[in-house]
């Protein structure tokens, strides 16, 4: 008697999932019309979506894929045009839409059209507020469109879209950060027979911070280190900070006022005003916790005991700051 070999099991799951793949609704992408888009993020948006829209079990036919099968550059963002390609390419919808650059936000607008009645189906845009946030905006943008309803109604605006941005978010609008320090400084200028002596620094930071700018409140104490005359200095001052990046490494510059209280060697206990400027690097920026490298120059044109100013003084501090909260992204629909 003959004996049957065994079926693999892979070709078992074949041909039962043959019908599902045979019966996938084709879409096309079709390319966007970009004003002011890099290619690469264009390109980006693409493979973005392609995925999104295969992972609801559809066939997706990429926007290089259609140019290839047409054999031509294809300019294309009306309905009727759409539907025709649609109709030549074999595909039960089709998408066209726009990608525009205003600042540093990303729209994206989609319009999806049934190749055959040529019917817009669905049409709506959504806002990234960075080239970080598309991933999320476009997993949005791609839901709304298999469900069939805007944007907005399918974030309901609030709560879920902003609990579903959180989860994969590394920075927010603005905040406040706070922490210590520790530092280093010298007597540049003036201060009489302490001139060129060191001072550690004790510092107490804190900042509200934005995406571009901070500003902080900071206090420092500082004590001489040396052997000769002794020095202490106490200070709260308040500056502007421009921070040049939103990356995880952010270089700063920044300047403001600062109320201290000096006592050197002869000098008795000396309330002064100061200026510093300051500028420094932010480090692990988009996380809770970040690392301030902090350089500044703080000078007092007072007279102190008879001493005319300057009166300047050089510090370089490692500050560990806390931001609270998780910083958070965004993108929303209109």
């Amino acid at each position: 008697m003959r004996k049957f070999k065994k079926t693999p099991l892979y070709l078992f799951l074949f041909f039962l999932l043959l019908p599902y793949g045979l019966n996938a609704e084709k879409i096309g992408l079709l390319p966007f019309k970009p004003v002011g888009f890099e290619s690469n993020i264009t390109e980006a948006i693409y493979q973005l979506m392609e995925s999104e829209l295969s992972s609801y079990g559809h066939t997706v036919i990429p926007p290089d894929k259609i140019e290839e099968k047409l054999g031509k550059t294809v300019e294309c963002h009306n309905k009727q045009c759409a539907a025709e390609i649609g109709v030549q390419m074999g595909l039960k919808k089709i998408i066209f839409g726009s990608l525009t650059k205003i600042g540093e936000k990303y729209i994206v607008s989609a319009i999806v059209v049934e190749s055959k009645s040529g019917e817009i189906l669905f049409s709506d845009k959504v806002t990234s507020k960075t080239a970080e946030d598309l991933d999320v905006c476009l997993s949005r943008l791609v839901k709304s469109i298999e469900e069939g309803k805007e944007v907005e109604k399918t974030a309901e605006v609030g709560k879920i879209m902003e609990e579903e941005i959180e989860k994969v978010s590394k920075r927010k609008k603005a905040f406040f950060s706070y922490g210590v320090g520790f530092g280093i400084g010298t007597l540049a200028i003036g201060y009489g027979d302490a001139h060129g002596d060191i001072i550690n620094y004790y510092v107490i930071k804190a900042w509200y911070e934005t995406p571009k700018f901070a500003a902080e409140v900071n206090s420092n104490m500082g004590n001489f280190l040396g052997l000769g005359t002794e020095t202490s200095e106490l200070s709260l001052g308040i500056a502007l900070l421009y921070l040049f990046s939103t990356a995880d490494i952010s270089p700063y510059l920044g300047a403001g006022p600062a109320l201290k209280s000096v006592s050197t060697g002869f000098f008795d206990l000396n309330y002064v005003l100061a200026l510093e400027l300051m500028g420094g690097l932010v480090v692990f920026r988009t996380y809770d916790f970040r690392l301030v490298i902090d350089g500044r120059l703080s000078t007092s044109f007072n007279e102190i005991e008879g001493v005319d100013g300057p009166h300047s003084t050089l510090s370089v501090s490692i500050n560990l700051l806390y931001s609270g909260k998780g910083p958070g992204r965004g993108c929303f629909g209109f």
